[in-house]
């Protein structure tokens, strides 16, 4: 019997004439209950079959599974056990452990980050604290919050630093004076070295001890002070030392009000020297005009202030009549008024008595042509002057030199003259400084090498080098032997733009000696 159920269309059903089938039902089902048959078109439920449905539930079991389990919700897992909850949670750029607070297990996270992984770089983020009982193996980065022992040991002032102990600074550690001794020297050492540390040190000798303060500074020309102290006030000194010598001076005692200084604050004769700003009394009397003078009083002088006369010497700036009267050509002076001299006080012949002399005589606007009775040529052959009394003087065609306008310079090594026909020649004698090499060249199995070189005139030709000529300098006689197989030549350099230099010449030297710095004599003519 064929039982049909909620078909939600129609149902075919095929009948054999010659069924083929097997006796045997299958196994598990029990006669008289009724099984349904499912298709794609009747489904069985979740619950029908036991399984959970894809909308959720629970699942009151463990769950094994061999491939991968994803989860699409940023709070991908839960642990919900007890009174907190805890989850994983990826808001896309960082990965959380989350926690909820007590009592709300299945409720959202609470403000606690434990733990924090950057998606991005994998960087890790311990945010509430961090126990490790097991130790930590590689390098760790960041500030612990405390530590044993620095990996690498520090100096504090100069003293080593690790953390492991305690140090002690002392005052020389950070350059300050200590609250106590600094240390003790013996008076009979010489006291407290120019080079100690600076500080306050107990100076021993016999009977008692002083106190040093030492200023020590290792810089500059006074580089130690020291001051010294005895006890109940009984004396203060000082010494200082210079650049790296130390003391050279002994102790200085700087006098205070309580000392007693003869002549200064007790009666005794103080030995000063100098002047005295201000004195009530010459220590030693002295006269103005014959009359002693010692400050202590106002004096007066006979001729000054008094009636008498006052014995002075010396010339005054101005005065009204000489003292003595003089004569000026026999005519007395004594400075009260003015004198007039003369032709007659001055032994010389009048206006009036020298026109009256030359009278007749040649008049002065007369020419020498005239006085001769010639011409100028006349004049010039009874003269016997030749041209030359004809021309003036210049430096112009036919005029008489004027020797000031020839110049002319010597200064040891090298001269030069400017001649009336306008030439300049300048000679000179220097020693050559070589400008390049030509290529050695062998003639008879002997390398000769020439070398050339620029020499400057002590002056510029103003308009051109006309010729220059050099040789070489010998030294003496016996050495004219070394000359052999050297040779000279000059050149008129040429300067840029122009044929020929005006300011200098090149000189060629063949020599067989290599390196060989040659001397020469040199004249050039030029205008």
């Amino acid at each position: 019997m064929l039982i049909f159920s909620g078909l939600t269309s129609n149902a075919s059903v095929t009948i054999h004439t010659s069924p083929t089938y097997t006796a045997n039902k299958p196994t598990g089902l029990t006669d008289g209950t009724v099984y349904v048959i499912y298709s794609s078109h009747i489904k069985p439920t979740a619950t029908d079959v036991g399984a959970l449905p894809i909308t959720g539930g629970n699942l009151n079991g463990g769950l094994t599974a061999t491939g991968e389990i994803i989860s699409k919700s940023g709070n991908g897992l839960r642990i919900a056990y007890g009174n907190y909850g805890f989850f994983i949670r990826n808001d896309g750029s960082n990965t959380y452990f989350m926690l909820t607070d007590s009592g709300n297990s299945l409720g959202t996270y609470n403000r606690l980050r434990p733990l924090i992984i950057n998606n991005a770089n994998g960087a890790v983020t311990i945010g509430n604290g961090l126990d490790v009982t097991g130790g930590i193996n590689g390098s760790l980065n960041g500030n612990a919050s405390t530590a044993t022992k620095l990996q690498t040991a520090r100096k504090i002032s100069g003293v080593s630093f690790d953390g492991s102990a305690d140090i002690t600074l002392t005052a020389e550690n950070v350059s300050a004076f200590a609250l106590r001794a600094t240390g003790t020297y013996a008076d009979t050492s010489g006291a407290v070295p120019w080079n100690a540390e600076s500080g306050a040190y107990n100076v021993t000798r016999s009977g008692d001890s002083y106190i040093v303060a030492n200023f020590y500074t290792g810089v500059g020309s006074c580089r130690t002070l020291q001051i010294r102290a005895h006890h109940k006030n009984g004396g203060l000194y000082y010494r200082s030392s210079r650049d790296g010598y130390g003391f050279e001076e002994g102790w200085a005692q700087i006098y205070t009000k309580k000392d007693s200084i003869p002549g200064v604050n007790t009666t005794g004769n103080q030995n000063t020297t100098g002047n005295a700003a201000t004195a009530t009394k010459l220590q030693t009397a002295r006269t103005i005009g014959g009359v002693s003078f010692d400050g202590s009083a106002n004096i007066n002088l006979p001729g000054v202030n008094t009636t008498g006369n006052q014995n002075t010497t010396g010339n005054a700036a101005t005065a009204t009549k000489l003292q003595t009267a003089r004569n000026i050509n026999g005519v007395p002076f004594d400075g009260t008024k003015d004198i007039t001299l003369t032709p007659k006080d001055l032994d010389a012949y009048s206006k009036s008595e020298v026109q009256s002399a030359l009278a007749g005589k040649q008049p002065l606007d007369n020419t020498l042509t005239n006085l001769s009775g010639k011409d100028v040529a006349g004049l010039l052959a009874y003269l016997q002057l030749g041209e030359a009394a004809k021309r003036d003087v210049g430096t112009g065609n036919n005029q008489l030199p004027d020797m000031s306008a020839f110049g002319m310079s010597r200064n040891g090594q090298t001269a030069w003259d400017i001649l009336p026909n306008g030439m300049i020649r300048q000679v000179g004698t220097v020693t050559l400084t070589p400008v390049g090499n030509f290529n050695a060249q062998v003639l008879g199995g002997v390398t000769y090498y020439t070398h050339y070189y620029r020499v400057n005139f002590p002056r510029q030709f103003p308009n051109a080098q006309i010729a220059t000529l050099a040789t070489l300098a010998s030294y003496s006689f016996s050495t004219q032997s070394s000359m052999a197989g050297k040779s000279l030549a000059t050149h008129r350099d040429t300067d840029s733009g122009t044929d020929v230099s005006r300011t200098r010449f090149t000189v060629s030297y063949t020599t067989p000696n290599l390196g060989e710095i040659p001397t020469l004599h040199f004249e050039a003519i030029g205008y």
